[in-house]
């Protein structure tokens, strides 16, 4: 599993637990960094990903907010990132 997929898993497990449920806000990208204990580069593909699958929505200067928590399904996700950019981020 690459970073970039543990990133999307573990954001996805913060959201499916309720630790950010539907319409919060999701912390500074430095304390989410540290949260998570990874790296700036594979947490910003994960929220660019997220994003890309509808489960994120980042508004430039206001920050990022979990758009749905219903039916976040990891192959469903996956499918949509895979259709719109072109290849899947998961294995």
């Amino acid at each position: 599993m690459s970073l970039t997929d543990e990133a999307i898993s573990r954001i996805r497990e913060l959201v499916r637990s309720g630790r950010f449920p539907a319409g919060a806000k999701l912390p500074p990208e430095h304390e989410l960094t540290a949260e998570l204990g990874m790296s700036r580069s594979p947490v910003r593909e994960a929220v660019k990903a997220l994003a890309v699958a509808g489960v994120l929505d980042v508004r430039r200067g206001d920050g990022t907010y979990v758009c749905r928590v219903r039916g976040i399904s990891a192959r469903r996700d996956a499918c949509r990132v895979r259709c719109r950019c072109g290849r899947s981020l998961r294995r």
